[in-house]
């Protein structure tokens, strides 16, 4: 499976430092690469809840479809296949 784990606990990390500097989600793909990384080590919650931020965030039409792509990877997670290709 990868290093997953890691990475997930890297990009947690990693964003948590980026909200302590008042850096939030824009084009930046940090938050879509937490999500990926979280999703794949099988930590859905904590998916859900970059996922939200990455939401909070998304004005740019980038960071709209970076969200998008997260919106779907959590769906397909949780084996909601409607919702996954929405």
């Amino acid at each position: 499976r990868g290093e997953y784990a890691s990475s997930a606990r890297q990009f947690t990390e990693l964003s948590a430092r980026l909200h302590v500097l008042g850096i939030r989600p824009s084009t930046q793909a940090i938050w879509a690469d937490s999500v990926d990384a979280l999703v794949a080590a099988g930590e859905i919650g904590p998916a859900e809840a970059a996922l939200a931020a990455l939401d909070a965030s998304a004005r740019e039409p980038v960071t709209v479809a970076l969200a998008h792509r997260c919106r779907g990877l959590v769906a397909a997670s949780r084996s909601d296949s409607g919702r996954a290709v929405s």
